[in-house]
């Protein structure tokens, strides 16, 4: 049993450097992509210093569980114009640049309005890779359409990839 005293605060335990964080709606089939993601990789031994998140569709709840990171994973849905499967893999000003030239889904750019307000807030934001996979099937279900959950094992592949990649340059610079 922990003792503490009059002025003692509660202190959360510090974030993890790392937040992996799978957004979307698990009720429309591959929109969820994100999440059916984040939830294979919580079943992996994965370095210490990584944090997974389901975001579900919070949006803008979100925002303070970027707070305090050296590094944000984002996985999700976008919808664009090339065919179901492909993985995109953007920075936050890549997907910007993106935006202007295709159609991305309402998730998406929500992530980007959510990014805006942190810096109209100060928030110090982590540096930021995100994942985008272009649905085969957004109709109604709570399960990957199967070609999208063979692309499960490759979009895990990427994640580990750029957490590995990270680490490596977080040890090089010491």
């Amino acid at each position: 049993m922990v003792e503490m005293t009059i002025g003692d605060s509660l202190l959360l335990p510090p974030k993890k450097p790392i937040l992996v964080m799978g957004v979307g709606n698990v009720l429309m089939t591959d929109e969820g992509i994100g999440v059916h993601v984040v939830s294979a990789l919580s079943q992996l031994s994965l370095p210490s210093e990584v944090e997974i998140l389901d975001g579900g569709t919070l949006g803008f709840d979100l925002i303070h569980h970027m707070e305090e990171r050296l590094r944000l994973i984002l996985i999700d849905a976008v919808q664009t114009e090339e065919p179901g499967g492909t993985i995109f893999k953007f920075s936050p000003h890549e997907i910007s640049e993106y935006a202007r030239q295709a159609k991305l889904s309402f998730h998406q750019l929500g992530f980007m309005d959510m990014l805006k307000v942190a810096g109209m807030i100060d928030l110090q934001l982590p540096q930021i890779t995100i994942f985008g996979i272009q649905p085969y099937d957004i109709g109604m279900g709570t399960s990957l359409s199967p070609k999208m959950s063979e692309r499960v094992p490759q979009i895990i592949k990427l994640v580990l990839e750029e957490v590995e990649m990270f680490d490596t340059k977080k040890m090089n610079s010491k």
